[in-house]
């Protein structure tokens, strides 16, 4: 009661109402036009390197230049989005470089092909967009939090395009089973301007219309989304374990950095020259044949292995897009298998691995709304709520914690090893 004594509904309610306002506003506009012109740049450089043979030979030297570039900053330890998720939970310093070295970097990236995304980079650039500015304002940490998630969220919803996922996903998934319902408003806000302006300078978005949706409830197509679920969950488990082993490996037998960059180059150049281009960059490429057309059933496993060769060497970019690549790859592979339209049970692999993986199962369920129109939710539910519960209790973000059991009503407080 002492909470209400002191605050009266004018002074609090409206005080945060106009404060948000202005600071979501501000956010959102600035991140819709770094992350719209971000887009428009990494589209730019997909196309350029689909179309010019002579660009994956650059991969070491765009390597060694990330490296250099990060230990020049004295960077390159840092956490990635681990780091961010730090500094909401337990206010660790994100330094304003950081946005900078995440957006050349992701750049130079996806200029030689490694398969990296650009919203893990969205998010990093997000972050510290929300830490400029929560210096500018001299916010308090309460608030310098939640401008953070904000900025966050108006980079998501600018490269991505689902304005409501990506106000959610920075709000979900510092703390699992705990969200920050204070910032739900500011974190709108920011991602719809963000999305908004993003449209204006025409960024590309990642907005799709998938055939063979079932519209009615089918009891037959509700157990198949089911088992989807269950796999993606499984595959999710498989996915992280690979990541995060893979990144141990470079480091246990390859000390520098800078060795570590170019045995990941050469072996992924051996991955090009084997199996081609369709698996470098984000995936976009591999998500259009996916849903539209036809790719080979063991593609996910490829875009796996590529992902893993990339991000564990040291490349910068993200987990994000990678990770829906291969669920939606992995949900063309089951649609065959069960007897579905394999580009709508693509769709169903793309956002039900994303909930495994990333531990976001509410930003996942309007993700596929945003991203896919709304039909068929309760199947997108089904894969989701399922993959999320069974995936156990690791994911792409080791800083992640998980304050309440998946499959209880238990407080647990964990946050897996590193």
């Amino acid at each position: 009661m002492k909470y209400f004594e002191k605050n009266s509904f004018l002074t609090t309610n409206f005080t945060y109402f106009f404060k948000w306002l202005i600071l979501g506003t501000i956010t959102g506009a600035i991140g819709g036009f770094i992350g719209g012109f971000f887009s428009k740049l990494v589209a730019f450089e997909t196309d350029l390197y689909q179309n010019t043979h002579a660009l994956m030979y650059l991969l070491p030297i765009t390597g060694l230049l990330t490296v250099f570039l990060y230990k020049l900053n004295n960077e390159y330890v840092n956490a990635g989005t681990n780091m961010v998720i730090l500094a909401i939970r337990e206010n660790e310093p994100i330094h304003k470089r950081h946005g900078i070295l995440i957006f050349i970097t992701t750049l130079l990236s996806h200029i030689s092909g490694a398969s990296v995304g650009k919203e893990g980079a969205a998010l990093q650039i997000g972050g510290s967009l929300g830490t400029f500015l929560g210096e500018v304002f001299h916010l308090e940490d309460s608030d310098r939090k939640i401008i953070i998630m904000s900025g966050m969220s108006a980079l998501f919803g600018a490269v991505f395009g689902t304005p409501i996922g990506a106000a959610i996903f920075p709000i979900e998934m510092i703390s699992i089973g705990v969200m920050y319902y204070a910032a739900f408003f500011p974190c709108l806000l920011a991602s719809i301007i963000g999305s908004y302006i993003a449209q204006l300078v025409k960024a590309p978005l990642d907005l799709f219309n998938v055939t063979g949706v079932i519209t009615e409830i089918d009891l037959r197509i509700v157990a198949i989304s089911a088992l989807i679920g269950v796999l993606c969950a499984l595959l999710s488990v498989v996915f992280t374990y690979a990541i995060h082993t893979t990144e141990e490996l470079y480091q246990r037998f390859f000390k520098n950095p800078y060795s570590r960059i170019l045995v990941g180059s050469a072996l992924f150049t051996v991955l090009v020259f084997i199996f081609g281009k369709e698996y470098c960059g984000s995936g976009s490429i591999l998500i259009d044949q996916s849903l539209y057309e036809t790719i080979p059933n063991y593609a996910f496993l490829l875009k796996i292995l590529f992902t893993c060769t990339a991000l564990g060497a040291g490349f910068k970019g993200g987990e994000i897009v990678p990770t829906l690549t291969v669920g939606c790859c992995f949900g063309y592979f089951l649609g065959g298998l069960l007897g579905i339209d394999a580009h709508f049970a693509a769709s169903l692999g793309m956002l039900g691995l994303f909930a495994g993986m990333t531990n976001c199962p509410i930003a996942s369920a309007f993700m596929a709304i945003e991203m896919f129109g709304g039909r068929g939710a309760e199947y997108y539910g089904m894969v989701i709520c399922l993959s999320y519960a069974l995936s156990g209790y690791m994911g792409l973000y080791r800083a992640q914690k998980f304050m309440y059991s998946k499959t209880e009503d238990t407080y647990i407080n964990y946050q897996k090893e590193n």
